[in-house]
C-alpha cells in the first residue's frame, strides 16, 4: 500500500501504520493506492472511509465494462485500458476507485497472467514520481484524478498508434503481395481490426461514463467540471482515431480481397478455355474408345 499526502504544496509519504491518523484529517489530500487486490487493506479502508459494501464488491468481482456509482461522500469509478501481454495480445487493464474531495483510493484489479505487475502499476507510478520530484503537486482530488485518468487515456492512444504501424505494414504487403499465403494476411487484418474494435469500446465507454458524470457536475467540487470536461475530449478523441483506423483497415482488407476474387475470376477463365479446348478430343476418343460393333467381322 502507496500512500501520500499533500499539504500546502508539498507531497510526504505515509507509513500505513499511520493511515488512520491521516484518514480523519482535513487540512490536505489523500491518496493511497494498492497495487494489487487486497481483502485485508480493503476492509481496512472501508472501515476508516466508510466505503459502501456494493462497491467493495464491484472491487472483488471480475469486471467487464467500466461503471459510475455515486454515494453521499464519494465516487466509485471501474476504468479500463489496453495492454499488451507477453504473448502479444491486448488485454484490459482494470482500475479501481474511490474519489471524494479530501481522498482518492485506487486499487489495481488482477489481470492476465501473462500482465506483469510493472505493467499493472505503470501509470499510477508515472504519478508518484512525479509527484515525489515536486515536477506535480495537485490542488484538489479532481486534478489529481484528472493527472491519472488522462493518463489511462494515453495508453489507449499509445495501443491505437501502435496498431496503426501494423495497418501500415498489411497495407504495404497487401500493395506488393504474391498471394502465396492469402490465408494468413487476413487473419494478421482480422486480428489487427478485432484489437481496434476492443480499444475502441474502452474509450466509448469511458466516454460515456464521464460524460454522465459532468451531467452531474453540480453535484461535484468546483473545479471538477473543467476536468471533467477535458477527460470527455481525450476519450472521444481516442475513439475517432480507431474508427478512421478501423475504417482504413477495412478498405485494406476490401482491397485485398478484391485482388485475390480477381486472381481466381482469372484462373477460372483460364480452366474454361482449357476446357473448350480439349473437350472436342475427349469426346471423340471417348466415342471411339468404346467397345461397340461396327462390322460382322468385330
Amino acid at each position: 500500500m502507496d500512500i501520500l499526502w499533500i499539504q500546502q504544496g508539498t507531497v510526504s509519504a505515509v507509513a500505513p501504520s499511520e493511515l488512520h491518523v491521516y484518514a480523519s484529517r482535513n487540512d490536505g489530500l489523500l491518496w493511497v493506492d494498492l497495487p494489487s487486490f487486497d481483502e485485508v487493506a480493503l476492509q481496512r479502508l472501508a472501515s476508516l472511509f466508510k466505503l459502501h459494501s456494493s462497491a467493495l464488491k464491484l472491487c472483488r468481482e471480475p469486471t467487464f465494462m467500466p461503471k459510475l456509482r455515486m454515494y453521499d461522500e464519494y465516487l466509485f469509478v471501474i476504468l479500463f485500458a489496453p495492454v499488451q501481454g507477453g504473448s502479444g495480445n491486448i488485454h484490459a487493464l482494470e482500475l479501481n476507485y474511490f474519489a471524494s474531495y479530501r481522498f482518492l483510493i485506487t486499487v489495481h484489479a488482477p489481470t492476465a497472467a501473462d500482465v506483469s505487475s510493472a505493467q499493472l502499476m505503470e501509470q499510477t507510478k508515472l504519478i508518484k514520481r512525479r509527484m515525489t520530484a515536486g515536477h506535480f503537486v495537485p490542488h484538489s482530488i479532481p486534478e489529481l484524478t484528472h493527472a491519472i485518468i488522462s493518463n489511462y487515456a494515453a495508453r489507449q492512444e499509445a495501443v491505437v498508434e501502435k496498431l496503426a504501424q501494423q495497418v501500415a505494414v498489411c497495407e504495404e504487403r497487401v500493395l506488393t503481395s504474391t498471394f502465396k499465403k492469402p490465408e494468413q494476411e487476413l487473419e494478421r487484418m482480422f486480428r489487427i481490426r478485432h484489437e481496434l474494435l476492443k480499444v475502441r469500446t474502452m474509450a466509448a465507454t469511458s466516454r460515456e461514463m464521464y460524460a454522465q458524470t459532468l451531467a452531474r457536475a453540480h453535484l461535484l467540487p468546483s473545479d471538477a467540471k473543467g476536468h471533467l470536461q477535458d477527460l470527455v475530449d481525450q476519450f472521444e478523441r481516442v475513439r475517432c482515431l480507431c474508427d478512421g483506423e478501423k475504417e482504413f483497415l477495412q478498405s485494406v482488407v476490401d482491397f485485398y480481397q478484391t485482388r485475390i476474387s480477381t486472381r481466381i475470376n482469372l484462373a477460372t477463365e483460364r480452366l474454361a478455355l482449357l476446357s473448350a479446348v480439349f473437350l472436342p478430343i475427349t469426346a471423340i476418343s471417348g466415342i471411339f474408345g468404346m467397345n461397340v460393333v461396327v462390322n460382322t467381322n468385330s
